[in-house]
């Protein structure tokens, strides 16, 4: 009698921590958020070295997940589903992260996200205003690393202190970020005892303008291979009915797979968003990177984008740019150079869930 007594009482403990555990799970979900958005892309080009001029494809499909727990926390997950399948590619995790944000003052941020680099890093795909991000930035702060690094959309595993000082009458007048990263890019574990320091810091004048200077010291690659990243941005931005951004980006660092190449490149963009009526925004962009931080290794875009918002969750996006492409190419530690010119097309769809 006494066994059975005690296998009740323990039943019921078990039970009665099972539905609280329950209870605290549902109040989770509750207040969690899912969402995702898909972009479906085709394009046109008459570069020469091109074989197919127009390929239809999906650009990107993501979902994530992000919520509150109590007060004082958030999170983030975000997956990519789209992408040809294989090593760093297809099926892959971007973001994974818990934030501490208790006072507006100091944040503290856990787990892979954007590195604390550039302006224009932060922005969804939906708000930068163009079918991509901009050249320095790609090759600069980790989308297609010059370093040699995996693609990792700007981001890399660590931790993230930020915050916003000098409270003004409706806004901040400073903000901070200073993040310590494995300097290896997503769901990579670090290959050398070193971290990469990155960090910016802005001031904003206005709630809608920031100026701000961000600087990266760190290394990729193994103990016994690997090179140096030092890097410098410097950029303006403004966000209201007109928007505005431009940046300066410079590099000191070779390249892991191809040690010939000068350790030197830089770039700059500047971009304006003009809106025409409540659903069209135009943005005229000049797109700026040198491979080698010389003239004869200067890529050179001027373009247009066109930003049409059908519905709220809904946009189509129309794009040209003219390009005149120059690309150092070593054989045998022999440098030679190319020029190329060409124009290229394009047009995305939009959906957000």
């Amino acid at each position: 009698m006494r066994k059975k007594t005690g296998l009740m009482m323990v039943a019921f403990i078990l039970l009665g921590c099972s539905m609280q555990a329950q209870t605290k799970l549902s109040k989770v979900l509750e207040q969690a958020s899912l969402g995702g958005y898909a972009v479906v892309k085709d394009t046109y080009t008459d570069e020469s070295s091109v074989d197919a001029k127009s390929n239809f494809s999906v650009r990107m499909v993501r979902f994530y997940v992000n919520g509150t727990l109590g007060s004082d926390w958030k999170y983030k997950a975000q997956m990519e589903f789209s992408g040809e399948p294989g090593t760093n590619k297809g099926v892959r995790l971007l973001d994974a992260y818990a934030e501490w944000g208790k006072y507006k003052a100091i944040a503290v941020r856990v787990g892979q996200m954007k590195r604390a680099f550039s302006f224009e890093n932060p922005y969804s795909p939906w708000a930068v205003g163009h079918t991509n991000y901009s050249m320095v930035v790609r090759n600069l702060v980790a989308f297609s690393d010059r370093a040699g690094e995996q693609p990792s959309g700007g981001r890399d595993l660590g931790v993230l202190i930020k915050g916003d000082l000098f409270p003004l009458t409706i806004h901040r007048f400073l903000h901070y970020e200073l993040g310590l990263y494995n300097g290896e890019g997503i769901n990579h574990a670090d290959r050398n005892s070193s971290k990469d320091i990155i960090g910016g810091i802005s001031i904003r004048p206005l709630k809608e303008l920031q100026i701000g200077v961000f600087g990266w010291n760190g290394e990729y690659g193994t103990e016994q291979n690997k090179v140096t990243r030092r890097r410098m941005a410097f950029g303006v931005k403004y966000e209201s009915q007109w928007s505005a951004r431009a940046e300066y980006i410079t590099s000191k660092g070779g390249v892991f797979m191809h040690p010939e190449m000068s350790d030197r490149a830089d770039g700059w963009y500047a971009t304006v968003g003009i809106p025409v009526c409540k659903k069209l925004k135009i943005y005229p962009r000049w797109d700026v990177y040198r491979q080698e931080k010389t003239n004869d290794t200067k890529t050179e875009n001027f373009g247009v984008t066109f930003n049409y918002t059908v519905y709220k969750n809904l946009m189509l996006q129309a794009a040209y740019y003219y390009s005149n492409q120059r690309v150092a190419t070593y054989s045998n530690n022999v440098r030679s150079t190319t020029d190329v010119n060409s124009n290229h097309l394009a047009a995305e769809l939009y959906i957000r869930f």
